[in-house]
């Protein structure tokens, strides 16, 4: 199997290669192993902009509920509720993977849905 993926390794990058060198041709691939491998390089891609959604929105929190005193500050309240969404998801993301739930474009959206919908649900 390393030999298939080798080559189709390299039928990829000699049609890619062709598709910029040729103003009239435009190749598209489709082979078993393109999705999940276009899906691996698109979670890679939006790994930094989840981790910075969290932080923007643990930073909006913090700022939201704190306050200048330190008997009515809430920054804590703030921090738990981001805390528990992120738990939340990895633990069902875990147990999706353990029942063999397939990991797809729809379910890559989740984490930033569920993070609006917990922040929405922590506020109210």
């Amino acid at each position: 199997t390393d030999d298939n993926t080798e080559w189709f390794h390299e039928v990829r990058d000699l049609v890619l290669d062709h598709n910029t060198k040729s103003e009239h041709l435009a190749f598209a691939l489709t082979y078993n192993k393109a999705s999940d491998e276009e899906l691996a390089a698109v979670v890679a891609r939006d790994i930094p902009l989840m981790v910075m959604s969290y932080n923007v929105m643990t930073v909006f929190l913090v700022c939201l509920l704190g306050r200048r005193d330190a008997v009515n500050t809430r920054v804590g309240f703030a921090l738990a509720g981001v805390l528990s969404v992120m738990l939340a998801i990895l633990s069902s993301f875990g147990f999706a993977m353990f029942l063999g739930v397939p990991f797809t474009i729809i379910t890559q959206t989740l984490p930033f849905i569920i993070l609006a919908i917990g922040v929405d649900d922590m506020l109210i």
